[in-house]
């Protein structure tokens, strides 16, 4: 059976025009636009959420990917065909239900083939986190729940990102601590600066003014103020006890 050219043309142009709905949909739900796609050498996640999201874009001269954590130093090799594309590295917790208590952890990154996994024996495991390094530096974007919208609809943009060997004029200024460096370079791209801090802190990229943070005291900033009160307590105690003492003799005589 054979249907009139009208009616063969509409059904083609309804299929079409499903077809396209279906694409916008998978475009939209693949990749998030307002994710922000910065610069680094390395990343680092504490582990203190169950499970935390790092997306790497390794360029066409990254050869490496390094992991660190408590009982972790893994190099991975970066293969040809796996620059220039985003993967997706998985960090997750395994806590006691009862003590919430940090058990062990686990790096997971699917398309590098990389499932490590290591129980955690010092106590502050969880503070120490895990640390992602690339050889050179490369492109990372942090807390996001699906892929970047970034790179992948343009990968030859990011290609391009890459400087040439020429002179980079930098400065480093922290009004807040009275610093003003000069960190000018006549290296090629992979000079860079690191900033680290001794413990996992809260680092705001492309803002025009300070975000407002919300401050939570450690665990370890508890137990000290835990510990003070117990011995506070006691001497504040000694004393109420003694001026009760001087007051009733006083009255007495």
């Amino acid at each position: 059976m054979t249907f009139p050219p009208c009616r063969r043309v509409m059904g083609l142009l309804c299929l079409l025009l499903v077809l396209a709905l279906e694409a916008d949909a998978i475009d939209d739900t693949a990749c998030d636009p307002g994710c922000q796609v910065h610069r680094f050498t390395s990343v680092g996640t504490p582990l203190t959420k169950d499970i935390s999201r790092i997306f790497w874009w390794p360029e066409g001269d990254v050869e490496e990917l390094s992991l660190v954590g408590e009982g972790l130093e893994v190099s991975v090799a970066v293969e040809e065909e796996q620059r220039n594309m985003w993967h997706e590295i998985e960090v997750k917790a395994e806590v006691e239900d009862v003590r919430r208590r940090l058990e062990s952890y686990s790096v997971i990154i699917p398309s590098l083939g990389v499932n490590e996994s290591r129980i955690c024996t010092h106590p502050d495991c969880g503070a120490m986190g895990v640390g992602v390094k690339s050889s050179i530096s490369s492109l990372w974007a942090l807390q996001c729940s699906v892929l970047p919208c970034d790179c992948r609809h343009n990968a030859k943009y990011c290609e391009g990102r890459r400087g040439g060997t020429t002179r980079y004029d930098c400065s480093l200024e922290i009004a807040s601590i009275d610093i003003l460096k000069d960190c000018s370079s006549t290296k090629d791209s992979h000079h860079g600066m690191k900033m680290v801090a001794p413990i996992p802190s809260t680092f705001a990229l492309d803002c025009d003014k300070a975000p407002e943070v919300e401050v939570h005291v450690s665990k370890k900033a508890r137990r000290n103020r835990f510990l003070l009160l117990l011995l506070i307590a006691p001497v504040a105690i000694a004393i109420a006890v003694i001026a009760f003492a001087i007051v009733r003799w006083r009255n007495g005589t």
